[in-house]
Order: C-alpha cells, then structure tokens, then sequence
C-alpha cells in the first residue's frame, strides 16, 4: 500500500508539472526561393550540323563541327565550296576562294579592324544555344508567366571590356529563347534567337537560329537553319590555307 501510495502521488505531481510546462512555440520553415536564373545548358564533347542560310541576298550552305571548348570548323558552299575557316581559343583562320583572300589573326585584331567583339567560349555557346560563359548577374531575375528574363555583364576577352547581355528563357524548358549582346567598347549589338529545338540524344538544340549583327563594318541579319545535327561522333576537321591566296 505504501510503494501504491508513492506511485500515485508522484504520478499525481508529475502530471501536475505536465500540465504547466509551456509547450514550445512550432516554427514552419518557409520554403527557399525559387532559382529563376538556372539555365539548362547543352553538353557535349563533339557537335556536327549542315546548314543553310541567306546573306545579302546570297544562298549558301554549308556544315559546322566542333569540338567543345576546342575548335569550331565551318565550310561554306554554293553549288561548290566558296571558303572554309577554323577558330580556336585564340585564333581565326579563314580563306574565301571567291576573291582568293585569306585570314589568319586573333581575336583582338578582328576587333581593332573591323569592330567585331566576340571570343571562342561565347560564339561557341551561341551556335548551339547555351549560356555564354562568365557571366555576372546584374539585376534579379524577372519572370513574366512562360519566360524569365536575365541581365548579365561578361568580361570581353577581345577587348577586356564588359559585354551587357540580356537573355530570355522558357520558364519550364529552362532553354534559352534569345541572347542579346551589346559591346559598349565598339558599339556592337548581336542578338540570337532559338527556336525549332529538337531533342538530340537527351539534349536540346535550336535547329533555328535567327541572327542580327551590328556594328561599323556590318549591318545584317539572317536565319540559320540547321539540320542532320548530331553530337558525340567524332569528325575530321581538314583545313589549309591555299597557297593561290593572298593575305586580308
């Protein structure tokens, strides 16, 4: 009977305490914010496409290979091949069979001849359609229903002058819609649009790119229309410099 009587009055006082012990406050987490500045880039070590576009007036076709962050091959055709050229991280070199004249500089001198600001990393990106590299955001994203609209600055590495970008995405696909480019060091603007993506081996690729450029040597726009794209075969890429031609 004493260890019943212990039991309940202890029982008794620890109930009490229960009862007046102030519960704890329940914090709800709130959730992160959403990323509205992910961009889903294509990746691939080799990437192959014909082509066909109009400029000036002119029809011409051609093919495109690369080799990613390496080299970009392209020839050009109407009927027969009009020229070729090859870009690596540091050079441009090219040849028009047409007017017998060749190219052979870097980046920095097609800047300084002919104001055209561009690097290998961005125009790489461009042709398939992913982000340009080194990009710093400028201001928050902002959505507008189906699409996200991005503000960057890129380091120039022709000039070593900062690039404004703008960019539009698909807010679902994560895919980029359009990059604008303006090169405030030679007043250039280049604008790419991506549309008629198909999926390639798992990857998104604009088989559409409408171009606009504009800046003191050029005033143009056309549209690229890719086909027969395929990535991750390895291609040859043949290049030489006819001995006919003479220097640009």
């Amino acid at each position: 009977m004493a260890i019943a009587v212990i039991m309940i009055t202890v029982g008794c006082r620890t109930h009490k305490e229960l009862q007046t012990e102030t519960p704890e406050p329940v914090v709800e987490e709130k959730p992160a914010p959403e990323r509205l500045d992910t961009i889903m880039n294509a990746r691939y070590k080799y990437y192959s496409a014909n082509f066909s576009c109009t400029v000036e007036g002119v029809k011409v076709t051609g093919q495109i290979r690369i080799v990613h962050d390496s080299m970009i091959w392209v020839s050009f055709s109407k009927v027969i091949e009009l020229g070729r050229a090859v870009l690596t991280p540091t050079r441009v070199k090219g040849y028009a069979k047409v007017v017998n004249k060749y190219y052979d500089g870097d980046y920095a001198t097609l800047s300084r001849r002919w104001g055209i600001d561009i690097d290998y990393a961005t125009l790489e990106a461009l042709l398939v359609g992913n982000c340009p590299p080194n990009c710093k955001r400028e201001a928050e994203p902002i959505r507008g229903h189906d699409t996200v609209y991005l503000e960057y600055k890129q380091k120039s590495g022709a000039t070593s002058k900062d690039r404004e970008l703008s960019l539009v995405k698909n807010y679902k696909s994560k895919k980029l819609i359009s990059t604008s480019m303006y090169s405030p060091a030679q007043n250039q603007r280049l604008r790419c649009t991506y549309s008629n993506t198909k999926d390639i081996e798992g990857r998104r690729l604009p088989a559409t790119i409408g171009i606009t450029l504009k800046n003191r040597s050029f005033d143009t726009n056309t549209k690229l229309s890719l086909e027969k794209i395929t990535i991750n075969q390895r291609e040859s890429m043949p290049f030489s410099i006819p001995k006919r031609c003479k220097e640009l």
